[in-house]
């Protein structure tokens, strides 16, 4: 009997190293295609957005100069103009938000027997109102008692003296300044209820 030394023959499993190697081709294939697929989809996108970002960038020119040419139909072509008129408009509703009445009324209520007033002058601002009182008065704690009664309506805050002088006839004139809360538009003046 015929003995083989197999050890000599090396052993070569062809059939599963193909099918490994044949496995691998497939999958790499698989991963090449999704990748193609995944290309393909994003340069789809790519291009949709960049058409939407066209048709956006038009919309806003035709949007710029259709305002422009508002602009120029309204003001003669100076922006600085509209803003100009917008600021004198704004500040001619903030005077006729003023009311002169309520701001009399207010007046007339805490001011004492022995206190003329002389002149008023409300000042509208955007920080709000400030209104300057002229006053001449019998005695400084006259003026005293009408400073008090005035911050005592809620409507007037920080009033201050700027200056006050004796007059011939005896008397004091006393400059003040007072920040004015007006009360909202509506809103019934509030009464004394004595004098």
């Amino acid at each position: 009997m015929l003995r083989i030394n197999l050890s000599t023959r090396p052993f070569y499993n062809e059939r599963a190293v193909h099918l490994l190697l044949g496995a691998s081709v497939l999958a790499a294939g698989a991963f090449l295609a999704a990748g193609i697929l995944s290309l393909n989809g994003l340069s789809r996108e790519q291009a949709a957005l960049a058409a939407a970002a066209d048709r956006d960038e038009a919309a806003a020119q035709a949007t710029a100069s259709a305002t422009a040419e508002i602009l120029r139909s309204v003001a003669g072509g100076d922006p600085q103009r509209v803003a100009d008129a917008t600021a004198d408009a704004n500040l001619l509703i903030g005077r006729r938000l003023f009311s002169w009445t309520a701001l009399l009324n207010h007046l007339e209520e805490t001011l004492p027997g022995g206190v003329m007033l002389v002149s008023v002058q409300p000042r509208i601002s955007a920080a709000g109102a400030t209104v300057a009182l002229d006053v001449v008065g019998r005695s400084i704690p006259e003026i005293g008692a009408f400073i008090d009664a005035l911050e005592a309506t809620g409507t007037f805050s920080q009033v201050l003296p700027r200056d006050e002088e004796a007059t011939a006839e005896g008397g004091y004139r006393t400059s003040l300044i007072a920040e004015y809360v007006p009360p909202p538009p509506g809103a019934p003046a509030a009464r004394e209820a004595t004098r």
